[in-house]
Formats: C-alpha cells, sequence, structure tokens
C-alpha cells in the first residue's frame, strides 16, 4: 500500500486541512476534564473537612458545590435569595 503523505507527516498535514479544528478540540476535551479534576479535588478536600470546621470559615455543606461550581460569592445573602 502506497501513502500519499509518510506516516509521520499526516497528523501536521491534516491539521492543516482541518484549520487546526482537532488540536481546537482537543484543547476543548482537555480544558473540560482539567477542570472536573479540579472540581472533584476541591469538593473531597471541602468534604473532609468538619460542620465545625466549615462554619468557622462561614460556610455549611451545602456551599461546597456552589463554591466547587465558582458561583460564590460569599456571605449567607446567596442562600437567602
Amino acid at each position: 500500500m502506497l501513502l500519499r503523505y509518510p506516516i509521520t507527516s499526516y497528523g501536521s498535514h491534516h491539521v492543516e486541512l482541518t484549520g487546526g479544528l482537532l488540536t481546537k478540540f482537543e484543547d476543548f476535551i482537555i480544558e473540560k476534564f482539567t477542570k472536573l479534576a479540579e472540581r472533584r479535588r476541591l469538593t473531597d478536600q471541602m468534604n473532609i473537612m468538619s460542620d465545625r470546621e466549615l462554619a468557622e470559615l462561614g460556610l455549611s455543606r451545602h456551599d461546597i458545590a456552589i463554591i466547587a461550581d465558582g458561583k460564590f460569592k460569599g456571605g449567607h445573602e446567596q442562600r437567602l435569595s
């Protein structure tokens, strides 16, 4: 079987043909998995803390998911709305 392009240059040639879409998609997937791993690490670390330790920080167990999602703005006002 005769290949039009050497195997070593196929990847780079393919990226040129797609305008870098494969590279962008790979970056997107890597970023999603990185964020997911960071969220899980943060959640695991906060779940280890006791209710008393969380209270000393002004937090409750309910706040852990909000913090991990990056949506926590701080204070009890957010919980009331």
